[in-house]
C-alpha cells in the first residue's frame, strides 16, 4: 500500500522539487546542469549514433557552463 502511494504521488514530489532547485537557483544556491535540448537518447537507447549526439549535446551544455560553475566552487 505504501509503494503505491508513494506511486500515486511520485510526480508532485518531483514537481515540487524543481519547483524548489528552480528558486534555489534563482538565489544564487546551486547550478542547475540540465540539457539544452531533449535528449535523442533515451535510458535504454542502442542506437550508437543517438547515444553520441547526446553524449556531445551534454558536452557542450557543460562546456558553455565551466567558467560559471568554477566562479561558483572558489
Amino acid at each position: 500500500p505504501e509503494f503505491v502511494k508513494a506511486a500515486e504521488n511520485r510526480h508532485n514530489v518531483y514537481n515540487a522539487q524543481l519547483d524548489y532547485l528552480e528558486e534555489e537557483e534563482r538565489k544564487g544556491n546551486v547550478i542547475i546542469i540540465r540539457p539544452s535540448e531533449k535528449p535523442e537518447a533515451g535510458r535504454t537507447e542502442r542506437n550508437r549514433e543517438k547515444i553520441i549526439r547526446t553524449y556531445e549535446l551534454g558536452r557542450r551544455d557543460a562546456e558553455k557552463l565551466l567558467e560559471k560553475v568554477k566562479k561558483f566552487i572558489v
